[in-house]
């Protein structure tokens, strides 16, 4: 499959870059690396095991002040006797791409849709007691 440039989500990012590159700010690292991507067919490497630890889950950070599995992964140290392995060739996982998209935009059902249906409910069904 691999996110080609009719891949809506390769369509949003890219009006997304262009949206944040007119805007001015400087604090944003995301969307040079989406640039990185769409210029390398979307195309990139995820480690076996997260090697960064994102530490920056506080009331006065930037960007990230709630955590979450996504996002508050521990980092985990490489083993020994297995060392560095680049791949020889990379291709595209479409199972992976697809799980990324859902947690990264759940979309309409569980981002818009089922909180309202919940409130809707709550009011015509009875509580619970």
């Amino acid at each position: 499959m691999g996110l080609h440039r009719q891949h809506p989500f390769y369509r949003e990012r890219i009006k997304l870059f262009d949206l944040e590159l007119n805007s001015g700010r400087k604090d944003v690292w995301d969307y040079q690396w989406h640039y990185a991507l769409a210029s390398q067919g979307m195309l990139s490497m995820v480690p076996a095991v997260n090697l960064i630890q994102n530490i920056g889950f506080t009331g006065d950070a930037t960007h990230t002040v709630d955590p979450d599995p996504l996002r508050s992964r521990p980092a985990q140290a490489l083993a020994v006797d297995d060392g560095l392995r680049h791949p020889e060739f990379m291709l595209a996982d479409p199972a992976y791409e697809q799980a990324l998209i859902r947690a990264a935009h759940p979309g309409p059902w569980r981002g818009w849709l089922a909180p309202k249906t919940r409130r809707v409910l709550a009011k015509l069904l009875p509580r619970r007691q």
